[in-house]
């Protein structure tokens, strides 16, 4: 099975494409390869096992133990060869291991996994197992580096520490603690041409205290260890300071061409702006002269002289519209202007208003329209039911209609319509 398919991020796995991740991984193991040489080691959590083979190399005896069956039998299968190191099956709350057996225990990137609880009874069981002089070399994130600072969390941590966290932690079962910070840097090396095993001079810029590394690296023990450094620089990858130079300034060259495009389309903006103004500007003129013509026009004249002097809700101009109708349509108003509406229409007058009264002189005209045939002319009486006196055409019960053949006099007529016409008059006036 491949790397890929085995890493879900609980715990790393050789072979995955991250360099910075088994750099961080394998560092810690080879750092502490002098530290534990000649020892009998227990490799808490083991995992893949690749960190007790490290260990295999320079220690007397190394155990690695991790709770999953099936990581066991492939750590056994892939680097079980050695004679000096073997793989179990195991709790790290309750470790198969006697008493005051063991001379270092590892235990890397695995407290921060477990609750507070199995935290407390793992730290109890390494001190069990831990011979008299025996050391401990732990592992875990710093909290405020890992998780804080750019607001993340892995779903696989359970109880992360902070920096005086851990060493509290620690110091329930061991006296003197010292903790180391694992972290990436911009480093300059120089080495031969032809590498070999040597020491390296450790060149620093300064010697203040350093806490904000990426992880904790914790050396416990009930005796002093003047000599036990597990400083070290690691070189991983000789090429990725030059890609990373690289994708920085081709990063830098694509946002200078945005910045570019994006100034081409803020001027193409403002030109736009300045376009839908000066267009806005003159329909603004164009609105201004429409005005100016109508106001010129001698139709727009004559029409505000007229709402002046005869308001549309006057009864001056309601009497002018009668008689334009008594002139255009003299036959049809000699029958809409019967003595029985005039005195209806003086009474919706006080009631409605002329808004009132020119909606019901219109239905008139419409209805009166509607019964003309051939000059001859509809009588339409109101015949009242039985009950109290009715005061409006809704309250008939039916209206009669009688035909009569034989038209009035002209004279009776110019006489009808000279008395109605005064009587408006009087009223509109």
């Amino acid at each position: 099975m491949k790397s890929s398919d085995l890493f879900t991020g609980e715990r790393f796995i050789p072979g995955i494409d991250d360099v910075k991740l088994q750099a961080e991984h394998y560092q810690r193991y080879i750092s502490v390869r002098n530290l534990i040489k000649d020892k009998v080691v227990l490799d808490a959590a083991c995992g893949e096992g690749y960190g007790s083979s490290i260990l295999a190399e320079s220690a007397k005896e190394v155990t690695g133990i991790d709770i999953d069956a099936s990581t066991v039998k492939r750590a056994q299968q892939i680097y079980g060869g050695r004679e000096n190191l073997h793989y179990m099956q195991g709790s790290i709350e309750k470790l198969e291991i006697e008493d005051h057996s063991i001379d270092a225990v590892i235990s890397f990137e695995t407290i921060e996994h477990v609750d507070e609880k199995t935290q407390t009874a793992f730290l109890a069981e390494i001190h069990r197992v831990l011979k008299k002089n025996g050391i401990l070399v732990m592992s875990t994130p710093n909290k405020k580096i890992y998780s804080d600072l750019h607001n993340y969390s892995n779903e696989y941590h359970i109880k992360e520490f902070y920096h005086d966290e851990f060493i509290k932690f620690l110091s329930q079962h061991f006296q003197y603690v010292e903790l180391f910070n694992q972290f990436f840097q911009v480093i300059s090396t120089i080495e031969r041409e032809k590498p070999f095993e040597n020491n390296v001079e450790y060149i620093r810029d300064s010697m203040e205290s350093y806490q904000d590394g990426k992880y904790y690296i914790a050396i416990a023990s009930n005796e002093k260890y003047l000599n036990a450094d597990i400083s070290s620089v690691y070189v991983y990858d000789h090429g990725e300071y030059e890609r990373n130079i690289e994708r920085i300034l081709t990063l830098q060259r694509e946002e200078e061409a945005r910045n570019r495009h994006i100034q081409k389309l803020d001027k193409e903006i403002k030109n736009l702006n300045n376009e839908i103004n000066d267009l806005n500007n003159e329909i603004n003129d164009l609105n201004k002269n429409i005005q100016l013509l109508k106001k010129r026009t001698l139709k727009y004249k004559l029409k505000k002289c007229l709402d002046i002097l005869l308001p549309s809700d006057s009864r001056r101009r309601f009497f002018l519209r009668v008689v334009r109708d008594i002139i255009t349509h003299p036959k049809l108003m000699f029958r809409v202007l019967n003595l029985s509406r005039v005195r209806n229409y003086l009474y919706y007058v006080k009631k409605e208003g002329m808004e009132g009264v020119k909606k019901r002189y219109m239905n008139t005209l419409e209805i009166e329209s509607t019964h003309t045939n051939g000059g001859e002319r509809y009588k339409v009486d109101l015949v009242e039911g039985t009950g109290t006196r009715r005061s409006c055409i809704d309250d008939f019960e039916k209206l009669e209609f009688s035909y009569e053949s034989s038209p009035e006099l002209q004279m009776t007529v110019l006489l009808i319509l000279q008395n109605r016409l005064k009587k408006l008059l009087i009223m509109f006036v």
